[in-house]
């Protein structure tokens, strides 16, 4: 670890004591009422400033600043940076090969074979000095078991999809996977991701079976790839969207079966399988884009019934209230929103124009001493009703799936400002929804020709890890 005292926020002191007492990440979600993704963004962002390459030295650093005590009885976790007199040998640590950032905060980090899907990379913990000497030769050898790897998968890394007969199916392609179908189809509906006593699980909420709004409420075990069905939620809704905040699932507005949009938030309490009623909004929502961040939903635009809108909601589930923001730039409806770092970004959508190419970033913590919005570079095509997620292990690219885009799929890249278009084996349903979990991205339901579908699949990204070439005469 490092001597420096680095600069830490209050956040980070929250969480970095709730590591320290060993509470996992989902944990330190439910406490502080934010999502499991803001908990690994912190978390990385923690382990950089303070120099520590795994949770117990984050917990030495941790009571070193006295911001947490060990329990009487007991002992403190050894402290890594500083070697025993008598170390015990070490196991060789995995290689990972990886194009994301060292993110050190999971528990049970997943190791794949090449190609390298988003995997992200353990950081080495610091060497003894009897060890240093063989990593170099280690590495040498890794490196030469990875080239000879890539070159053997060559011709299949990077290849794009090819359409199959089969149908309404995905599975072309190493990137693409069917999943267990939903009972009932469903379009518009809420997606979000949560997980319970180490499993994980999707919840569709609501939405529309063809031109009906309907109120029940599927769940997706995805280790077992199953489907089971849950209280409904009490009001029918189609056009939504769905946040996780702590234990809860949040599911504000939506069109009702008049077809005019409504103010009210409800949430599903996951443990006890019920809904509860919270404040409505300021006004009526349909089709807004929903973004979850620093324990408060973030809710922009949408239809309320009349118009376009450009207004921007924030919920506070502490307070059980709302609070109007600086308005969006561009004013839209059915947009998708992604959060990277501590900025969310707000893509697509329509608006009286038509759909639109907009791409415009909204920092939350500017937005009570500056200027919260940036335009950035358009979308090289327009699209609405469209859906984007970000993966954890390469946050720098956001991934945005929609209808009219036919067989393609949009990746924009954030630390160039540049966009490009990924081939897909066919065209997406309309008003599907996606999630995200273990860096793949499940895409459900929506529909076709007016009838809502069952199908589900899972997109996982593939890097293509660039390795110099070595000739025969070099291996010789």
């Amino acid at each position: 670890m490092t001597s420096d005292t680095p600069q830490i926020s209050e956040r980070e002191r929250e969480i970095l004591r709730l590591v320290a007492t060993g509470a996992t990440n989902q944990q330190i979600a439910q406490t502080l009422n934010i999502s499991i993704n803001t908990v690994k963004v912190h978390l990385r962002n923690i382990f950089a400033k303070i120099g520590a390459a795994s949770r117990t030295e984050a917990t030495v650093y941790a009571m070193r600043m006295g911001l947490f005590e060990m329990p009487p009885g007991q002992s403190a976790p050894a402290d890594q940076s500083t070697p025993a007199s008598q170390p015990e040998p070490a196991t060789p640590e995995p290689i990972v090969v990886a194009t994301a950032d060292p993110a050190p905060i999971d528990a049970q980090p997943q190791y794949e074979a090449l190609p390298v899907a988003n995997a992200e990379p353990a950081v080495p913990s610091p060497a003894p000095a009897f060890r240093r000497w063989i990593w170099p030769t280690l590495g040498f050898a890794g490196i030469l078991v990875i080239v000879a790897i890539a070159r053997l998968f060559a011709p299949q890394i990077g290849t794009p999809p090819q359409p199959t007969p089969q149908g309404n199916t995905l599975n072309a392609s190493q990137s693409w996977s069917d999943i267990a179908p939903m009972p009932q189809g469903h379009a518009a509906f809420g997606l979000a991701a949560y997980e319970s006593n180490g499993k994980q699980y999707l919840y569709a909420i609501a939405g529309m079976i063809g031109s009906s709004i309907d109120s029940g409420m599927q769940r997706y075990d995805i280790q077992s790839n199953t489907w089971s069905s849950l209280a409904p939620k009490p009001t029918a809704v189609g056009d939504i969207h769905a946040a996780v905040l702590g234990k809860r699932i949040y599911v504000p507005g939506g069109k009702l079966a008049s077809g005019q949009p409504t103010a009210t938030l409800e949430a599903y309490d996951q443990q006890d399988n019920r809904w509860i009623t919270l404040s409505d909004m300021p006004a009526p929502r349909s089709g807004y884009a929903l973004a979850a961040f620093e324990g408060k939903l973030y809710l922009f635009g949408g239809w309320d019934g009349s118009r376009y809108c450009d207004e921007v909601f924030s919920y506070t589930p502490d307070t059980d209230s709302w609070q109007q923001l600086t308005a969006m730039p561009t004013a839209r409806a059915f947009a998708a929103t992604v959060l990277v770092g501590q900025d969310i970004y707000v893509v697509g959508g329509e608006n009286e124009q038509g759909s639109l190419t907009s791409n415009e970033r909204y920092t939350p913590a500017d937005d009570t001493s500056g200027t919260p919005w940036k335009s950035l570079g358009p979308m090289p095509m327009a699209a609405s009703h469209i859906a984007a997620a970000s993966t954890i292990a390469n946050e720098r690219q956001i991934y945005t799936f929609a209808a009219e885009l036919g067989k393609k799929h949009m990746i924009y890249h954030v630390a160039k400002d540049a966009w490009e278009t990924v081939a897909m084996p066919q065209p997406l349903p309309v008003d599907m929804r996606i999630a995200l979990v273990n860096n793949k991205i499940y895409i459900i339901g929506g529909q076709l020709d007016g009838k809502a579908i069952t199908q589900g699949f899972i997109y996982q990204p593939v890097f293509v890890i660039l390795l110099p070439q070595i000739n025969q005469s070099d291996s010789r």
